[in-house]
């Protein structure tokens, strides 16, 4: 038995049929394709015949949408040069995503810094993030707030309040609204002793060209790294880690006030004094007194001097 001849497909192709979802991302499967005669797969020569191809297609739509893509949403399809949409229907999108803070240390030093990362992955667009600490049952204080292109955010903050705390974060998108509180985290922040103490020898009164002393050190630190700065005016004299003595020979213009400043991190403490660095020539403008007493029995004189300076000197 011969084959028969092959049959008359028709030319429709899923190249040929076009269909979109505005904004939303879509996914689906060609269910079915089948083919169909009208008014019936039998008919008398000359009959007119309708010859339908007939496609199903499974289309599904799915994400998880945040407020930033509320609005309008409609489907098109398009089959070769003919198309048509659906009628567009409304999406609305209500609240934002509860955001996530992590901390690299919940155990810091005063003033110490920690690393603070605020998300909220399921967002988009450019947010502005809030990092907050709230002290015992007291109202919470702004530390930062910063934008971000992205939908989280890492930043440095600086805990100075000594004791327990709890830190959240939360964020906000222009024209759509403010999120709720993150998750809460407890901080401890310990308070730190690094007192400077400052010694002047042999005195903070000295003559121009003898030699003082300066000692700047701290003690307490708790084997924490603490740089100690002896500074005059805008200039750094010396500089060391915990404990410095600066030799010198003062001339008259180096009168004036000493700082002893103690860093660590962000922490900074200071104590100071003055000196004053006198002039060898007030010397001369003392006033010498002297008194004869009566003649010995050998003739001689016994003379007795007495320097008297100007007040101040």
């Amino acid at each position: 038995m011969e084959p028969g001849p092959p049959p008359n497909w028709l030319m429709f192709v899923v190249g040929l049929l076009q269909w979109h979802c505005a904004t939303v991302q879509t996914s689906f499967i060609i269910d079915n394709v089948g083919l169909s005669f009208l008014p019936s797969s039998t008919v008398e020569s000359g009959t007119n015949v309708t010859i339908q191809c007939e496609v199903r297609i499974l289309e599904d739509s799915s994400s998880e949408l945040t407020a930033v893509d509320s609005g309008s949403y409609g489907c098109h399809v398009t089959v070769k040069e003919k198309s048509r949409s659906s009628l567009e229907k409304k999406l609305e999108v209500i609240g934002l995503q509860k955001p996530v803070l992590h901390l690299n240390k919940t155990v810091v030093f005063e003033s110490e810094e920690v690393v603070a990362s605020c998300s909220a992955p399921a967002e988009k667009g450019s947010l502005i993030f809030y990092f907050l600490q709230r002290i015992r049952s007291g109202e919470p204080q702004e530390l930062k707030r910063a934008m971000s292109r992205g939908n989280t955010l890492e930043t440095r903050l600086v805990l100075r309040q000594i004791g327990d705390s709890l830190l959240y974060c939360d964020y906000e998108i222009p024209l759509v609204g403010r999120s709720n509180h993150s998750n809460t985290v407890q901080v401890i922040v310990r308070g730190m002793s690094i007192s400077p103490i400052m010694n002047i020898l042999p005195s903070s009164e000295v003559y121009e060209g003898d030699v003082m002393e300066v000692v700047c050190k701290v003690v307490g630190t708790w084997n924490l790294d603490v740089d100690v700065f002896l500074i005059k005016g805008k200039r750094i004299l010396r500089k060391a880690r915990s404990s410095l003595s600066h030799r010198f020979r003062p001339q008259a213009g180096d009168s004036g006030e000493l700082v002893c400043k103690a860093e660590s991190g962000a922490l900074q403490k200071e104590t100071y004094k003055t000196i004053k660095v006198k002039d060898h020539k007030e010397v001369h403008r003392g006033k010498v007194y002297s008194t004869l007493a009566q003649a010995n029995k050998n003739g001689n004189y016994t003379a007795k001097c007495k320097l008297r300076l100007p007040v101040g000197a």
